[in-house]
């Protein structure tokens, strides 16, 4: 499929393409961009489409880009959610000295014992 063919077929089909994302995600700005993330999936792939299924074609690309949306958001956390980390001020003088390190140092001692990483 040419690039004029693709972009009149996408202008074509983008207000249904909008109508089903925003059914599946309610939310217009995940609605806008699960469209736009499909019609750019789409336009990598415009040459493998099949004449007469290209309606069914991005349709189906739109409604995956929304599965991958609504995975997104089941992994999100909100932010009121997470605990918050203990958290005492060092000493004044043992700060100074680690301030005064240089940072291929001092951010490792900051992550293992600030922040309990490994």
């Amino acid at each position: 499929m040419n690039e004029a063919a693709f972009i009149s077929l996408c202008q074509m089909h983008m207000p249904g393409l909008y109508r089903i994302s925003l059914a599946i995600l309610r939310s217009h700005a995940d609605a806008q961009d699960a469209v736009q993330q499909g019609l750019m999936k789409a336009w990598t792939a415009r040459d493998s489409v099949r004449p007469g299924s290209e309606r069914a074609w991005l349709t189906r690309i739109v409604i995956n880009e929304c599965r991958n949306i609504q995975r997104q958001r089941a992994r999100m956390v909100p932010v009121e959610v997470l605990p918050e980390p203990p958290y005492t001020p060092p000493d004044t003088a043992l700060k100074e000295a680690i301030d005064a390190l240089p940072e291929r140092w001092r951010l490792p001692l900051l992550l293992k014992y600030m922040e309990g990483m490994s």
